[in-house]
């Protein structure tokens, strides 16, 4: 398991069997780190659960390598 820092996510990604992501539907102007661009075709893609908190939406997804 990774957890955490951009740049570890981005070393470790290529190594990566399975992903296990909340995906957020919003903007903060001060955020400043994220998880880095993966190509989804390489992977299967399965929304866990989907939720509204705040006027913001998001999602629990797990995404295995193809």
């Amino acid at each position: 398991m990774i957890i955490g820092g951009a740049s570890i996510y981005k070393e470790f990604l290529d190594y990566s069997e399975k992903l296990i992501l909340t995906e957020i539907d919003a903007y903060d102007k001060d955020a400043d780190v994220f998880f880095p661009m993966f190509n989804k075709d390489e992977w299967y893609e399965q929304t866990l659960f989907e939720h509204i908190e705040n006027n913001i939406s998001y999602k629990h997804k797990i995404y295995t390598r193809k």
